[in-house]
């Protein structure tokens, strides 16, 4: 297993590279912009986490887009097949390196927002109260990225096509938030609409019911709720990946062999 994570983390490494450039250099220039230009008050610097949050999303979503779909994806698991490893192996690996891959670009908007806030503002804006604000919008943040990379894992499941993969999970990120306003219209005379899969997506981002409560008057979903929706329909994204994962593969085999 440890093989496979390490052969899939050096097919991306170059654009995980590129991102964590890019992430560093945009930290950076907002952490300048706001102590010299104001573009973004100091002390909204840190429990926003440099702005960035918004940038994280998308390029983890490119990245579980590229998962599985795109000809050197196919390539890749086709070697696999080839040399007799599993099907669950192959998408658990592949499965890992992607958490790896957000673990390292959550962390490196984390750690760079306290290094330029300190510098920035030396021990102005950096304590209890912010961090903790922070704490709160990366647990935030890490939900509601697992929901939308595994979405968009089961997207690349389905769609061969890495552009086209691309373009269904950043459309899920934001008709899903348009489509779950349809139905708050509902929720208050059929409340169990709460449930539905659309209304996890206010777990975070934008509109995050953890960083503001205020948006469970439109979710009606407590904090616990709105927290086991975004990781029980995450699990149920995945499962239903690893399954059409499992049978295209057999089919391609049956194929093969015929």
């Amino acid at each position: 297993m440890w093989d496979l994570i390490k052969r899939n983390f050096s097919q991306r490494a170059n654009l995980l590279y590129f991102f964590n450039a890019i992430l560093i250099l945009y930290i950076i220039g907002v952490g300048l912009g706001s102590h010299f230009v104001q573009i973004l008050p100091p002390v909204n610097f840190l429990p926003t986490l440099g702005t960035a949050s918004d940038i994280v999303t998308g390029m983890i979503i490119i990245l579980a887009a590229l998962s599985f779909s795109g000809k050197k994806a196919h390539r890749q698991i086709d070697g696999y097949l080839a040399i007799h490893v599993s099907k669950l192996d192959i998408f658990w690996s592949k499965v890992i390196t992607l958490t790896i891959q957000c673990v390292n670009l959550i962390l490196v908007d984390v750690i760079l927002s306290v290094v330029v806030q300190h510098f920035m503002t030396p021990g102005k804006y950096i304590n209890r109260r912010t961090l903790h604000v922070m704490a709160i919008a990366v647990g935030a943040n890490v939900l509601y990225v697992f929901l939308l990379a595994s979405i968009t894992v089961l997207f690349s499941t389905l769609i061969k096509n890495e552009a086209g993969t691309i373009a269904a999970g950043f459309g899920f990120r934001f008709l899903g938030t348009a489509i779950a306003g349809i139905f708050m219209i509902l929720l208050y005379s059929h409340r169990w609409l709460k449930w539905n899969p659309f209304n996890a997506l206010f777990v975070g981002g934008s509109y995050s019911q953890i960083n503001n409560p205020i948006y469970h008057a439109m979710t009606k979903m407590s904090m616990p709720n709105a927290i086991g929706s975004a990781i029980i329909y995450g699990i149920i994204y995945l499962f239903f990946a690893y399954l059409i994962f499992s049978r295209y593969y057999k089919r391609t085999e049956h194929s093969s062999k015929n």
